[in-house]
């Protein structure tokens, strides 16, 4: 009998708390759907089957269980009916969803007639959901009617079972208890009277049971269930089944389950072999004394008496963890499998790690898990963790060489798993998790000199999916892995990642929280990795990222926002990655050292490599520039390529002219391809000539034609253009200021593209309206704030004629060896009271 919260439902209870309305559910829908199976997992997007509907009925009573659980009932009197039904479905009219599904066997409901009496039956709806007594305002307490005591009680029956089956062994008798033995008369044996456990269900032989047998070998099985009789008495039940076959647990037509075990085979009339477990507790308990700590017998100890609390423990060698750097399975301490679930329940084989069982065991009881300092621990498969889990081991210093930290180590041979520390669910979302003073090693094949041939043996250290409110790590190391932490399942968001005094090497991948994550690193150092960072938001600070030979051809920080400040870059390529975008992308890289191009990259080496599409605003401040690395991992750009690229140098020192991008490129085209570009105070390396440049303000996205030219913006001749300014004279200087009552924004860009080369030309001046007919020029590149009546810079010469108090012309002659008849001129501003217009 299966029963869900629809999918509808579910929505519906998110809805109304987040709104803080009350829930109201109202109607019970009876009907009776042809083929169905009652014990079938229930589809949560089931609608209501109205073709085969037969009753409604109002709740009639609501009680609460608990904060987060509620029952809903309704009582179907004696002359209601007749009609049959199998599906029942709880509904709210108000809200005209469906919130939950029951699917039963077939009840009949009979209705008084004459002669005949007609059934009552109370229907109950347990809903299960956190919060729900508070969203649906039940405050009264269920009636007993209201409960499903039947299996409130099986509960208790299974949780005794279950008890006695981990304290004592699934299977196992007492002293002689139902061994089978040959008798006097040939054919035949005997079950002696005694007590044992099957599947933790005590069972107890009064006297001795007579066994008659055909043929030869044969099997004999108890088989045990749990009964009750009309006096409402129920005791574990047996019988015995002699077959030639193999039996197994099953449930018989009644749903009553049986668990059988095979006492012994009886291979003659006089050759029986006893198949049970008679060892007591003392012998069941015995390990190997060698490399036992004294908390494992302690732990055992637990199950026996009251006198050790598993809290007093700090660290998982409390719990039985050896630590010695090698490989200890269970089966050196344990002889079967039943022997080491006593102690760790959670164990699948007797070739599991006793370290992986310890902290397993650890982070089952405990929000801390602790390791020894120093301690070498091996697991063999990934521990689970829960929400508000802190892993801690203490430390002597930051995660590089000099640190003493507890190693995590797995072997090629034994690992199972894709992360070493695993959430216990990858769907639910968890609170706060810290990582504090481990060291992670794997087995990946990754070698400092030969990067590129590297591994990925696809582990993670540290499973960070679906943690709310972030991961902490700190004092860590790591080596040999896939990664050092990973965001493996999409389900959910990473709220951030802090890591502080880690120490990354030989990684196929050094981190990856993406793609919801933001990613704060400070004082740590990812040496030889394949791959580097994968993030949405990156911030660093004092990272020393450095590879030994060449790796991924982008092997570098993959973002969408990229924030370093007093980093380290050597080796590696294309560092700043945020091609794959999906919105605005920023690079803000303060500081820090960029280091020289491996011999094997050549002058292929590329520090940006930006999304043309996407708007992308980079910023450089107070680095050296390598000598054989490129700025952008582009090809020769087209014209208007880059409009959605924001490049700002800022005391940036050994600037090459060449090598801005792949092929032999230099600032002027990117330019003219659209680069918005800002400099100030950058200086070109040692013996190229220096270019004005790199030290200018330009960019064609953020300026505009004037509307009075926008359709004649290129010169006809090379004798340059006049352009008339006019002044609306609603104001006017004082002769005793020196203030402006109005000024235009001019540039003017010249280009070459012929057999001379690829440069451009490019001015940029305020002509600004001073006392009567006092017009002046104000040169924006390297001269602002200086008024001059002309200029003559960067290939172009500006003088102003015809000053007069409302207005001037502007004359612009091109000078330079460019192609003088390619020259565009854009008004990029004017106050409300100047217009600038074509001659």
């Amino acid at each position: 009998m299966a029963s869900v919260i629809t999918i509808a439902g579910e929505q519906l209870f998110a809805a109304k708390a987040q709104a803080n309305e009350q829930l109201d559910i109202d109607t019970f829908i009876f009907a009776n759907v042809p083929n169905q199976d009652p014990s079938a997992p229930i589809n949560r997007e089931e609608g209501i089957p109205t073709a085969h509907i037969v009753y409604q009925q109002n709740v009639q009573q609501v009680g609460r269980i608990n904060d987060n659980v509620v029952v809903y009932s309704t009582v179907l009197d004696s002359i209601t009916g007749p009609f049959e039904f199998n599906w029942v479905g709880l509904y709210s009219s108000v809200n005209q969803k469906l919130v939950a599904i029951n699917h039963v066997p077939t009840v009949t409901k009979t209705a008084t007639a004459p002669g005949e009496a007609g059934n009552t039956l109370n229907r109950n709806f347990g809903i299960e959901y956190s919060g729900i007594a508070a969203l649906t305002n039940i405050t009264v307490d269920a009636e007993t009617w209201q409960l499903n005591f039947t299996a409130r009680l099986s509960g208790m029956d299974l949780l005794t079972q279950q008890l006695a089956a981990d304290m004592n062994g699934k299977d196992w008798f007492i002293d002689d208890g139902l061994k089978v033995v040959p008798r006097a008369t040939a054919n035949t044996f005997s079950v002696t009277p005694g007590v044992g456990y099957v599947s933790g269900l005590r069972v107890e032989l009064a006297q001795e049971h007579i066994l008659i047998v055909q043929s030869y070998p044969q099997f004999v099985y108890v088989d045990a269930w749990f009964s009750g009789n009309a006096n409402s008495t129920w005791s574990p039940q047996l019988a015995f089944t002699v077959t030639n076959t193999e039996m197994d647990d099953y449930i018989d037509p009644s749903g009553t389950q049986h668990y059988v075990y095979k006492l012994a085979v009886i291979n003659a009339d006089d050759g029986v072999e006893d198949l049970r477990d008679t060892r007591n507790i003392a012998e069941r308990s015995t390990f190997k004394p060698s490399f036992v700590s004294e908390a494992v017998n302690n732990a055992i100890t637990i199950q026996k008496t009251i006198g050790v609390k598993l809290e007093d423990f700090k660290t998982i060698d409390a719990f039985g963890a050896v630590g010695d750097g090698s490989s200890h399975p269970l089966s050196e301490f344990f002889k079967t499998l039943e022997d080491a679930k006593f102690v760790y329940p959670q164990a699948v084989s007797l070739e599991d790690e006793i370290d992986w069982a310890a902290a397993q065991l650890m982070a089952n009881k405990h929000k801390i898990v602790g390791f020894r300092q120093c301690g070498n621990y091996v697991f063999n498969k990934p521990v689970l963790y829960k929400t508000q889990t802190s892993f801690y081991a203490p430390s002597l210093a930051m995660s590089f060489e000099s640190s003493r930290q507890a190693t995590i180590k797995i072997n090629r041979e034994t690992w199972s798993g894709d992360a070493i520390l695993k959430k216990e669910s990858r769907e639910s979302g968890y609170q706060s998790i810290l990582v504090n003073g481990l060291f992670f090693e794997g087995f990946a094949e990754i070698y400092y000199n030969k990067l590129y041939d590297a591994e990925n043996i696809e582990v993670t250290a540290i499973d960070c999916s679906y943690i709310r409110d972030g991961l902490i790590i700190r004092n860590c190391g790591f080596n040999k892995l896939g990664s050092a932490f990973k965001q493996i399942s999409m389900t959910g968001y990473l709220g951030f990642v802090v890591c502080e005094g880690l120490n990354i090497s030989q990684c196929y991948l050094a981190c990856e929280a993406y793609p919801t994550t933001r990613m704060t690193m400070m004082n740590t150092r990812i040496y030889d990795c394949y791959d580097w960072v994968k993030t949405n938001h990156f911030y660093g600070y004092n990272v020393a990222f450095n590879n030994s030979s060449r790796a991924s051809e982008n092997c570098g920080i993959h973002a969408n926002a990229i924030y370093t400040v007093g980093c380290w870059y050597e080796g590696g390529n294309h560092w700043f990655d945020t091609s794959n975008s999906t919105e605005q992308a920023t690079v803000t890289v303060v500081g820090g050292v960029f280091s020289e191009a491996m011999s094997e990259f050549g002058y292929n080496k590329v520090i940006l490599k930006p999304s043309l599409n996407m708007i992308t605003a980079v910023s450089i401040k107070g680095v050296k520039m390598p000598t054989n690395t490129r700025m952008f991992g582009l090809n020769i750009p087209t014209a208007g390529q880059w409009k959605n690229v924001f490049l700002t140098l800022e005391s940036v020192s050994n600037i090459s002219g060449g090598l801005w991008c792949l092929g032999t490129t230099n600032l002027s085209s990117l330019m003219h391809a659209g680069l918005n570009y800002r400099g100030f105070a950058n200086k070109y390396r040692k013996g190229e000539p220096s270019d004005d440049l790199v030290n200018t303000c330009f960019g064609l996205d953020d300026i505009y034609l004037a509307e009075t030219y926008k359709n004649a913006v290129k010169l006809t001749s090379d004798i340059g253009k006049q352009l008339t300014v006019s002044h609306s004279l609603n104001g006017s200087a004082s002769q005793f200021t020196n203030v402006s009552v109005g000024c235009a924004t001019i540039k003017v860009c010249g280009h070459d593209n012929g057999a001379g080369g690829d440069s451009i030309y490019a001015l940029q001046f305020d002509v600004i309206k001073g006392y009567g007919s006092n017009w002046t020029l104000c040169e924006g590149f390297s001269q602002s704030g200086v008024k001059v009546t002309s200029i003559s810079k960067n290939g172009f010469t500006v003088t102003i004629s015809n000053a007069s108090e409302s207005g001037c012309t502007l004359n612009i002659t091109p000078t330079h060896s460019g192609n003088k008849n390619d020259t565009i001129y854009y008004v990029k501003d004017s106050s409300s009271n100047v217009t600038v217009k074509e001659v």
